[in-house]
């Protein structure tokens, strides 16, 4: 009955002090497989609860169950979300003795003012924490080597489908990396796929297996970089949105990987993310003479650029700069387009005071979109860091009432 127990621990505690939740996790399937129908409602109680606190990062650990039994937890869940009782609602509602003490010491130190400040928000969830790594290429095909160098388009597609499906597999969400290089040949040929393969149709599928391929190895897959970045940014000169969107979002789930560190401190995530790696692939697709490469590689450098927690360097400052101030004389009007909104961002996460140099001689008409490009610009980068964390008064009296474990 330990998993039992342990939901109202859950409820009382939160995830957070109660730690760990996987050995909880595997045991879940067993609890709604029980006999007795009262152990099945308290497994769903468990769950549900557990969905208060961690959310959609739920969701994949929950794959073995039966289809009747997700289906009706997820009614339940989308009952709670929309009374605002659901997912991110979780709170504790007892401390253990060093908690207690602990906020009592914080509010001492801070005195009124501490009831006035704001409570830091709960960091999300990554969901791969809660699952175990899967070595994904044991689960593809035997012959994929083969089917990948057949030159019938539709073998080729039908084996990159196939691997997609595993990929898409909730349980498989985590990829183990203990041999990484392993997937280098599968990665070379799937770059080259995206870059020259003849069907539209094989280079969506192979950019979605590098997609879902990085996604699923995080930061050890940006060790590849190199050869899968360069012929997706060429591949952008497709004139098919779905093509260009299939690459785009590769290209982005490799930006995740490329240079960042990940900081666990259960059950908060905290990812980093910066430019350097993929400046140089950038400028070679800004210069190249295509206007729907160069487009496209903007674009995707203004995603690098909102979704980056960290500043680019004095050394990548520049050369950016001078291209975007390029081609905002370009003769496309989508290319101009995205390099005002490209500038604007870096402006943003720069401040105008540095930036400005960088711009001065743009023309007023120019300067005009950069600027407003500047105003609606949002970022995620933060200077100097993250603020401290506070709490509303709300919170700092409720905290008073809490009860104390002992």
């Amino acid at each position: 009955m330990f998993p039992l127990r342990a939901g109202s621990d859950y409820r009382s505690f939160g995830v957070q002090v109660v730690g760990n939740v996987k050995p909880i996790m595997k045991v879940i399937p067993k609890i709604f497989g029980h006999t007795d129908k009262n152990v099945r409602a308290e497994g769903s109680t468990l769950v549900t609860t557990l969905y208060t606190f961690l959310g959609p990062a739920l969701l994949p650990t929950l794959s073995d169950l039966k289809p009747v039994q997700m289906s009706e937890l997820q009614k339940s869940f989308d009952a709670m979300d929309a009374d605002g009782k659901g997912a991110g609602t979780g709170k504790p509602t007892r401390y253990t003795r060093k908690a207690q003490r602990d906020r009592e010491a914080a509010e001492q130190a801070g005195g009124d003012a501490a009831e006035e400040e704001e409570e830091e928000a709960p960091a999300a969830i990554d969901p791969k924490s809660l699952l175990d790594p899967v070595n994904v290429l044991s689960l593809f095909p035997d012959n994929l080597d083969e089917m990948l160098s057949s030159t019938k388009w539709k073998e080729r597609l039908e084996v990159l489908e196939e691997c997609n499906k595993i990929l898409a597999q909730p349980g498989n969400a985590k990829v183990s990396d203990s041999n990484v290089d392993a997937y280098g040949s599968l990665l070379s040929t799937l770059g080259t796929k995206c870059k020259g393969d003849a069907n539209i149709n094989v280079v969506m599928e192979a950019a979605k297996v590098i997609e879902g391929l990085a996604n699923g190895i995080g930061r050890p897959f940006g060790r590849f970089r190199g050869i899968v970045m360069p012929g997706m940014i060429e591949r952008l000169k497709e004139r098919k949105a779905n093509v260009v969107d299939a690459l785009g979002k590769a290209l982005d789930a490799v930006f995740t990987t490329v240079s960042y560190y990940v900081h666990i401190d259960w059950p908060k995530l905290t990812v980093q993310t910066t430019l350097s790696d993929i400046v140089e692939d950038v400028l070679t697709g800004c210069k190249s003479k295509n206007p729907q490469v160069k487009e496209g590689t903007l674009k995707f450098l203004h995603r690098s650029l909102q979704s980056t927690t960290d500043a680019p360097g004095k050394d990548q400052i520049k050369p950016l700069a001078e291209i975007l101030v390029t081609l905002l004389g370009d003769s496309a009007e989508p290319v101009r387009a995205s390099a005002a909104e490209c500038l604007g961002t870096l402006m943003k996460i720069l401040g105008e005071r540095t930036f400005n140099p960088y711009i001065e001689k743009v023309p007023e008409l120019q300067m005009a979109k950069v600027k407003d490009a500047f105003g609606r610009a949002e970022i995620k980068y933060k200077a100097g860091g993250k603020a401290p964390a506070t709490k509303p008064a709300a919170a700092a009296a409720a905290a008073k009432k809490v009860r104390v474990h002992l």
